[in-house]
């Protein structure tokens, strides 16, 4: 791999654009994922890639390609680059482009709701697999396509996502102090009375 360069940080990591080399002939864009080890647990990465791995060739969920150790030591998650970007910044394109007059209040409603039902979709893909997300935000949910009417949208980051015995999938229940998630996008019903299902 050839790091090309780096689009994201955050306080548990840092996300590269890279160059994947399969041979002298062909090369690949890819995301590269690095965790920061002050921040995550040992086996962090590997069990995160454990769980994406459950839907290579799924509908509407990043696809893993593998993970890479680097000649330093480093260990990053490999994965498909979606040239959209993320549906935050997308959301705050569309904003200015709407308001510049470029589209009107029906392409926004038509493209927000397609893109609607693709992250619907990838969440039943999630759900089937006995897993809880925990982290939906515009943040992790990427876009492919080559303009906003053509994008489809992927959920990444299972950094947060847990898997649950399919026997306990309706039953189990929230750990009170469990804060898993971002502020903001934890649901209310978070609560130790509430299925776990309805985190996501």
């Amino acid at each position: 791999y050839t790091v090309s360069t780096p689009i994201g940080t955050g306080s548990y990591g840092e996300i590269y654009l890279a160059n994947e080399h399969s041979s002298q002939s062909h090369q690949e864009q890819v995301i590269l994922k690095y965790l920061k080890p002050e921040k995550s647990k040992p086996n962090k990465l590997k069990q995160e890639y454990n769980m994406q791995k459950l839907f290579i060739g799924a509908p509407n969920i990043v696809q893993i390609k593998g993970i890479f150790k680097s000649e330093q030591g480093s260990h990053f998650l490999v994965t498909e680059y979606y040239n959209g970007g993320d549906l935050f910044d997308a959301m705050s394109d569309l904003k200015t482009k709407r308001q510049q007059g470029v589209f009107s209040n029906l392409d926004i409603w038509t493209i927000g709701i397609r893109l609607s039902k693709n992250i619907a979709n990838g969440l039943k893909e999630i759900h089937k697999k006995h897993l809880i997300h925990r982290d939906i935000k515009p943040e992790n949910i990427f876009l492919r396509g080559q303009n906003p009417h053509d994008w489809v949208a992927y959920i990444g980051d299972f950094g947060f996502a847990i898997k649950i015995p399919e026997r306990n999938m309706e039953s189990y229940r929230f750990n009170i102090y469990d804060t898993s998630g971002t502020r903001g996008f934890i649901p209310p019903e978070k609560t130790p009375i509430q299925p776990l299902p309805a985190f996501d």
